[in-house]
C-alpha cells in the first residue's frame, strides 16, 4: 500500500467525511469550506501545532487529504512550508 510505503503516521482530514482508516493513525479534523471565501488563519494554530509535532516529535510523515485535494491541501501544504 501506498500509505505503508510513505511511512504515513498522521493524517489531516479536511474532506468533511469520516477519517478513512479509523485507528490506523492519528488525525487532525479541520471544518474548512471549499471555496475562495474560506478563512484559514482560525485553524492553522491548530495544523501547524499538529505537523509540527508529527515531524519533530514523533518523527512521523503527514498526509493531509481532501474530497476533491485542489485548494485546501494546497493552502495547508504552503502554510506548513511558509
Amino acid at each position: 500500500l501506498v500509505k505503508s510505503r510513505l511511512e504515513i503516521t498522521h493524517m489531516v482530514n479536511v474532506s468533511g467525511s469520516p477519517d478513512p482508516f479509523p485507528g490506523e493513525f492519528e488525525y487532525l479534523n479541520l471544518e474548512i469550506q471549499d471555496h475562495a471565501l474560506q478563512s484559514l488563519p482560525p485553524v492553522l494554530p491548530r495544523f501547524v501545532e499538529f505537523v509540527r509535532r508529527a515531524i519533530e516529535q514523533e518523527k512521523g510523515c503527514v498526509l493531509i487529504f481532501s474530497a476533491r485535494g485542489v485548494s485546501r491541501c494546497a493552502a495547508l501544504a504552503i502554510a506548513w512550508v511558509m
